[in-house]
């Protein structure tokens, strides 16, 4: 028996969702730059493609510049900003609790000279709305505040911060990568600047994902060498990932999963509490998306409790799955400057359009025998 719970790391491809990238792979194989009947055929499907996820998100369809996935569409904003300086503003506002894919690629700002300063969470592990708006001054010339956080589920409040972003006149990127397709929004009525999506968190193929930049917004092309993606991302566009994509936003409508999710989200947390007293359901007191829990076992280790579960056929994770494999205590928890013993027993369970009841059934049975 294999039970998948991690589905905050990537979910399984609908089947509906292969069945048609694979007739597309058959039918529509030209290269989307050239002028033939082949050609053509291609730009016409990537353009259809992009209009049908512009419809979903809210913004105009050449606002989509398609991307390798959400680390490549975060990373392009940040390196954008190397030539797209904004009144030689060098100041950066981020949370500690972003994704690496945030974290990283501002760190290496540093070396341009740009300064890095945190925002603070509250005691729920929140952003800290009181202490944000005074941290904004002349110096700040971009604020990143994900959606949803990747590892707690918790929901940051980014239309009260592109609101007060747009009132300062500073740019705003939120990485929606967790959000879409799990919550609703709209990039129109948002007022981001920036918001960065991936295929492969709602059922879509994986390598495939989209940067939405504001029409008028300055952006600076990280790459060159060919000018695809209206000069913003050169290289051969991923036809059949794309159209991949765009099928797995259409069928968004007809699976909102959100009441699905929460019945097994909360049948989880209710049997967790009810078996083991010392368990912490972390940001529990915050809005959350049902989709992502993250619980710690006070006396137990996060890596060995992954260990055993995933020996018991039973798929989770300890942080984001794009830390390279590492089993290091997570930072988003970390950063949520909660006790160690939390810290390092925290494993985060997600839930998804396939979790079922009896699924959670036997992980309470099997981590019985795991939890000391």
């Amino acid at each position: 028996m294999t039970i998948y719970l991690d589905y905050a790391a990537t979910t399984p491809q609908d089947p509906a969702v292969t069945k048609y990238i694979s007739d597309i792979c058959q039918d529509t194989f030209g290269n989307p730059s050239s002028i033939h009947q082949q050609g053509r055929k291609s730009r016409a499907l990537v353009e259809e493609s992009r209009d049908r996820i512009a419809r979903e998100l809210g913004c105009l369809s050449k606002e989509i510049i398609f991307t390798s996935g959400g680390t490549e569409a975060n990373n392009s904003i940040f390196m954008s900003l190397l030539g797209t300086k904004k009144n030689n503003r060098k100041k950066i506002l981020i949370p500690a609790t972003e994704h690496a894919s945030v974290l990283e690629p501002v760190r290496r700002l540093t070396a341009f000279g740009y300064e890095i300063h945190n925002i603070p969470l509250n005691e729920h592990g929140n952003i800290n709305r009181e202490k944000l708006p005074g941290l904004i001054d002349d110096k700040t010339c971009l604020v990143s505040v994900m959606m949803v956080n990747n590892e707690t589920g918790i929901v940051y409040p980014v239309a009260e911060i592109s609101n007060l972003c747009r009132n300062r006149d500073v740019l705003f990127h939120t990485d929606a990568v967790q959000a879409f397709g799990r919550i609703d929004f709209s990039f129109d009525s948002l007022l981001a600047d920036f918001i960065t999506i991936s295929a492969h968190k709602i059922y879509g193929p994986k390598g495939v994902g989209a940067l939405v930049v504001r029409q008028g917004v300055p952006f600076f092309p990280v790459f060159y060498g060919g000018g695809q993606e209206t000069n913003r991302r050169p290289g051969t566009e991923n036809i059949s990932g794309i159209a991949g994509f765009a099928k797995a936003v259409d069928l968004l409508s007809g699976h909102r999963d959100y009441q699905h999710v929460l019945k097994i989200r909360d049948y989880f947390e209710t049997s967790l509490l009810n078996t083991f007293d010392q368990v912490k359901i972390i940001g529990k007191d915050t809005d959350r998306i049902p989709f992502i829990s993250n619980a710690a076992f006070p006396g137990n280790k996060g890596d060995t409790i992954l260990y055993q579960l995933d020996m018991a056929g039973i798929n989770v994770s300890v942080g984001s799955a794009c830390s390279s494999g590492s089993l290091s205590p997570s930072h988003v928890i970390q950063a949520m400057r909660l006790p160690q013993d939390i810290v390092e027993s925290a494993v985060r369970f997600s839930f998804g359009r396939y979790s079922k009841i009896a699924e959670i059934d036997y992980l309470i049975q099997v981590l019985k025998r795991i939890i000391k």
